[in-house]
């Protein structure tokens, strides 16, 4: 009987051990996840930019770019906050720019500066375009391959066929609808 005790003393001393080790184990992964998070936002170099107040810690803005008025808060945001507003989906930081000159500094003059592959749906946008001019970031000469090949959809004749064929047709549409409704409330943006 004391042989069983004495097993069953230090299974239970080695089970208490393990047990202590555990949970040091996950303290400690929990310190250094909030010592990262605090280097992080210390050392992120959109830190300093105006952002929106974060629904949720884990998602960020995510839903408020998922839901049917996502255009409508971020032109809220960019009213609020100014032309630059910083936002993040999961742990992914992201920066909206609105102002004309900081998109064409961004897109045009520093374009080799600013990365757009890391974007978090970028991959899928991969899958479903293939590899083509919006997708080939850093490489010079296929990005030139694949303008010239679609520069003839874009001579002034072909501009004028698709203005014929999408834009006016649709501009009458909204005439024709307007019409009917001269000297009543129009809802443009319903319309």
């Amino acid at each position: 009987i004391s042989v069983d005790l004495c097993v069953q003393q230090t299974v239970q001393a080695e089970f208490v051990s393990l047990m202590n080790l555990i949970l040091l184990l996950c303290a400690a992964l929990v310190l250094l996840w909030i010592v990262y998070r605090i280097v992080r936002i210390v050392k992120c170099p959109v830190s300093g930019i105006p952002s929106p107040p974060v629904r949720n810690w884990v998602t960020g803005h995510l839903f408020a770019a998922l839901n049917k008025n996502a255009l409508q808060d971020f032109i809220e945001w960019v009213n609020t906050y100014g032309s630059t507003v910083y936002f993040r989906f999961f742990f992914a930081h992201r920066v909206l720019i609105s102002d004309p000159a900081d998109i064409k500094h961004v897109l045009v003059v520093n374009r080799d500066n600013y990365v757009k592959k890391d974007f978090i749906v970028y991959d899928v946008i991969a899958e479903v375009l293939g590899p083509g001019s919006i997708l080939s970031e850093g490489d010079e000469e296929l990005h030139q391959h694949y303008r010239k090949a679609i520069a003839p959809a874009f001579n002034p004749i072909n501009l004028k066929k698709m203005a014929e064929t999408f834009f006016i047709a649709e501009a009458d549409k909204f005439i024709s609808l307007w019409e009917n409704k001269v000297g009543e409330w129009v809802d443009v943006e319903a319309d």
